[in-house]
C-alpha cells in the first residue's frame, strides 16, 4: 500500500513509511530467526536414520510412440540389475547401519509393477537388511483397470509395509481434464493423441513409519504443492521424502527448479527433505534449505546420508496460506484508507 501511494505521488502521514520499513525488517527478521530456530532444534535431535539415494539415470525415450510401445522385458531387466547394483553400493560404508536400518530410495516409476512381482527386489532387501521405498506403476485394488503411480515400503524382511499412491496427477501426463471434449479435439487432428486411460489417484496423504520414524512422501510435483507438505507436517512427520522421474524435463533449467521446489518444502515446514530423482537432481536438504548433498544431472550414482529427525514448527505449519492474504487484505485496506483521506482533504481545501 505504501509503494502504491508513493508511486501515485499521494500524499501520507510521517509516520507511514517508517512503520512500513519497520514491519518489513520485522517480517524479514522474524523469518531469520525462524529458521536458525528450526536449525537448532534441529542439529540438537538425537538418533535419526541413514538415507541411501539411488540415481540410476537411466533414460526412457520419450517419443509418443515409445510411450505406447512401453518398455521391453529385457530393458526392464536391465534396469533393474542397475538399480540393484547401485543399492549395494550405497550401503556397503561402514556408518550406514549405525542407527538400524537404512532407507534406500529408488525414484518415481522405477518399476513397471509391483516390487512383490519382482523376487530379485525382495531378496535384495532381506540380503542387504534394509527398508526400500520403490516407486513403481501398479494396477492395485479397487481400480483394477486403471494403474496408479505409488510408493511401496519394502523392509528388511523383503515384505511390504506401507504404500502411497500419489493424489495430485499430472494433466495430461497422468489424466486428461474434460476429456470428451479433448477426444473430439483429437479426432479432428487439432490436437494430437492423449493417454487412453486416466490414472487413479490416491486416497490420503498417510505417513509411512521406517524404524519408528514417520515419513511423508511426495511423488513427481507434489514437492511443488506447499499445502502437501503442510498436511505431513501436521500429522507429526519427521522427514520428507520425494520420488520423481525429471527426464522429461532434460537438461532445461526446470531440473534445478524442480529441486529447489523441495527446499522451499524444507523451509516452510522445519523439516529435513530426501529427495531422488531418476536423472537427476537427487540430494538431501536440510531444514533451512540448505543443500547436504545433490548428484548431478544424468550422473549414475549413489549418496548415502545419516539425517537427524526434523521437529516441524513453523508459522506456516500452523497458521497456513493465510498469512500472505492477510497482508494483502491489509495493504488494501490501508490504501483505501489513505485514498479516502486525501479525498476528504482535497474536497475540504476546494471548499474552503
Amino acid at each position: 500500500g505504501t509503494c502504491l501511494l508513493w508511486a501515485m505521488r499521494q500524499p501520507m502521514p510521517r509516520w507511514q513509511l517508517p512503520v512500513t520499513l519497520g514491519l518489513l525488517f520485522l517480517t524479514l527478521g522474524a523469518g531469520y530467526w525462524q529458521s536458525a530456530a528450526t536449525t537448532t532444534r534441529w542439529h540438537a535431535q538425537r538418533g535419526g536414520m541413514t538415507f541411501a539415494l539411488i540415481q540410476p539415470s537411466l533414460v526412457r525415450d520419450l517419443t509418443p510412440q515409445a510411450l505406447v510401445d512401453g518398455i521391453s522385458d529385457a530393458e526392464i531387466l536391465r534396469r533393474q540389475r542397475t538399480l540393484i547394483a547401485l543399492s549395494r553400493r550405497s550401503v556397503a560404508l561402514p556408518d550406514a547401519y549405525r542407527d538400524g536400518a537404512p532407507l534406500i530410495l529408488w525414484p518415481e516409476s522405477a518399476l513397471p509393477d509391483p516390487p512383490s512381482f519382482s523376487p530379485d527386489v525382495m531378496s535384495m532387501s532381506r540380503t542387504l537388511q534394509s527398508n526400500v521405498l520403490i516407486g513403481a506403476v501398479a494396477y492395485l485394488p479397487p481400480t483394477f483397470d486403471r494403474p496408479r503411480n505409488s510408493a511401496f515400503l519394502l523392509g528388511p524382511q523383503g515384505f511390504e509395509l506401507g504404500r502411497y499412491d500419489k493424489i495430485h496427477l499430472v494433466p495430461f501426463g497422468e489424466f486428461v481434464p474434460l476429456r470428451r471434449g479433448v477426444n473430439w479435439l483429437r479426432e479432428q487432428h487439432i490436437v494430437p493423441d492423449v493417454r487412453e486411460n486416466d490414472m487413479a489417484p490416491g486416497d490420503a496423504w498417510t505417513p509411512l513409519t521406517v524404524n519408528n520414524y514417520r515419513i511423508g512422501v511426495g511423488i513427481c510435483f507434489e514437492s511443488t504443492v506447499s499445502a502437501i507438505a503442510r498436511c505431513y507436517a501436521r500429522q507429526h512427520v519427521q522427514y520428507l521424502v520425494y520420488l520423481t522421474n525429471d527426464a522429461w524435463l532434460h537438461r532445461t533449467s526446470a531440473v534445478q527448479q524442480h529441486f529447489n521446489h523441495a527446499r522451499f518444502r524444507a523451509l516452510e515446514t522445519g523439516l529435513p527433505v530426501a529427495r531422488v530423482a531418476s536423472t537427476g537432481i537427487s540430494g538431501a536438504i536440510a531444514p533451512d534449505g540448505r543443500s547436504v548433498c545433490e548428484i548431478p544431472t544424468y550422473a549414475m550414482d549413489t549418496r548415502t546420508v545419516h539425517l537427524a529427525p526434523g521437529a516441524p514448527g513453523t508459522v506456516y505449519t500452523c497458521v497456513g496460506w493465510l498469512f500472505g492474504p492477510f497482508c494483502l487484505l491489509a495493504s488494501l485496506l490501508l490504501l483505501a484508507w489513505e485514498l479516502c483521506r486525501s479525498r476528504q482533504k482535497s474536497s475540504r481545501n476546494s471548499t474552503s
